[in-house]
């Protein structure tokens, strides 16, 4: 999420480069979304790389076990 600063130099950009007042807040809330929805991906890339481990090690302790048994 931005911070009050960075809302507040975004808006101040978003009207120099022509935007009317509800344009700019919408554009300033859109980039909150894309920053939100960059951070879901990077959780969910996270979590799905550590069920791709987990799967891994799961396999590994099975061919072992087969091998032992």
């Amino acid at each position: 999420m931005l911070n009050e600063i960075e809302k507040l130099y975004a808006y101040l950009q978003f009207r120099q480069a022509g935007m009317d007042q509800d344009e700019a807040m919408q554009a300033i809330g859109d980039l909150e979304f894309l920053i939100l929805m960059d951070q879901l991906k990077s959780i969910l890339d996270e979590v799905q790389e550590e069920i791709e481990e987990e799967s891994e090690t799961s396999e590994i302790e099975d061919l072992l076990k087969a091998i032992f048994s």
